[in-house]
């Protein structure tokens, strides 16, 4: 999951359908912290940081040890453990792809929050290697020509963009 924009809450948006997902039983999923810039993914949830992506790509950390439980019955996390000083070197690495194939035996669904894509690329490195992409909007806030122009890049890129996500929406009422 990405963003055009920073603030449109993929993180929040990463969270949500991860749960959503674990309603169907015996579904497993995994939530990656993969935005090295600013995560967040463990704040929202109340967890202490740890080692984990940073460490198991550099060989460092086991995956077992890097991948923990959360309060949601079926969805773990894997958060981004320290930050790299370049994190697109290092999500360019052939290990990523390697480590990507070792999750996708564990979990049936494996959903990375990465940063705002309209700004930094590493949202499409990792796009490319996903088997699609979900790009979050803000209604109201993030220009259509930022959101076209986004997923024409992600898809240059060899990203599959399966759709959108709608953030920001104000809730039904009976009113209308």
């Amino acid at each position: 999951l990405t963003s055009a924009l920073r603030g449109e809450g993929k993180t929040v948006a990463t969270i949500n359908l991860g749960i959503a997902m674990c309603e169907v039983p015996g579904t497993r999923v995994l939530l990656v912290d993969g935005d090295l810039h600013r995560p967040s993914l463990e704040e929202y949830l109340g967890l202490p940081r740890r080692q984990g992506l940073v460490e198991v790509v550099r060989g460092t950390c086991p995956i077992d040890r890097a991948i923990r439980a959360t309060s949601v019955e079926g969805v773990s996390i894997l958060g981004p453990g320290e930050l790299p000083r370049n994190p697109s070197e290092l999500l360019g690495n052939e290990r990523v792809k390697q480590v990507l194939g070792v999750f996708k035996q564990r979990f049936r669904y494996i959903l990375i929050d990465t940063p705002a894509a309209a700004s930094i690329s590493d949202a499409a490195m990792l796009g490319a290697l996903a088997d699609g992409i979900v790009l979050v909007v803000r209604l109201g806030v993030t220009p259509r020509g930022v959101v076209e122009e986004t997923y024409n890049r992600l898809e240059a890129l060899g990203g599959n963009v399966l759709g959108t996500l709608l953030t920001g929406a104000p809730p039904e009422t009976k009113d209308r």
